[in-house]
């Protein structure tokens, strides 16, 4: 019975958008969409920040459409892209609009990790931070918390500039315990 009434749930064309919405939360849409960038920051627009939502989106609608697999956003063998991500991800010319792509061979960008909207999700301005791709892959893909920093972590920073690089963070014992868990992470993912 329940498994009846699930599957009917999920036939209402309702559900689809219901599930996109989630998606979208989930994936840190809002956050890409309110990423405060850096004027200065070579190559970025609102014209790109578009483009890069709409990428988001429709691998997220992708997802819902599909078999509902995580790897089909985590690792598809495909990517969308228009003309101005098409010359970002180096992919050559698109067809204009937004269109679904086969990744490129030997290109390691793709999937939710190698889109831009990740990229300004977990930016700092003008450049992209190691520990707030590591934070967003332990708390969105892992569902693993990872305490808040101390409160007077900015100053603690100014007092010991070393505090604000990574290789900072990962030599002090208590900076590390979390900064390990998802600093390396975030490298790997740059």
């Amino acid at each position: 019975q329940l498994t009846a009434t699930i599957e009917a749930m999920l036939a209402d064309p309702r559900a689809k958008d219901a599930l996109k919405a989630f998606g979208w939360q989930w994936l840190r849409g809002p956050s890409a969409q309110a990423a405060q960038i850096d004027g200065s920051l070579t190559g970025f627009s609102e014209d790109l920040r578009a483009s890069a939502l709409l990428e988001l989106d429709a691998l997220v609608g992708e997802f819902v459409a599909g078999d509902g697999k995580v790897r089909e956003v985590i690792l598809p063998p495909y990517t969308f892209v228009d003309d101005r991500l098409a010359t970002l991800y180096g992919f050559g010319a698109s067809t204009g609009g937004l269109t679904k792509t086969p990744a490129p061979a030997g290109q390691s960008r793709r999937g939710l990790f190698g889109t831009a909207g990740f990229f300004l999700a977990t930016s700092e301005g003008t450049e992209s931070s190691v520990t707030r791709q590591g934070l967003y892959v332990r708390d969105v893909t892992l569902c693993d918390s990872i305490p808040a920093p101390p409160a007077n972590i900015g100053d603690r920073v100014a007092a010991d500039p070393k505090l604000g690089t990574s290789a900072g963070r990962l030599e002090t014992p208590e900076c590390a315990a979390c900064h390990l868990k998802m600093d390396p992470i975030g490298k790997g993912l740059g």
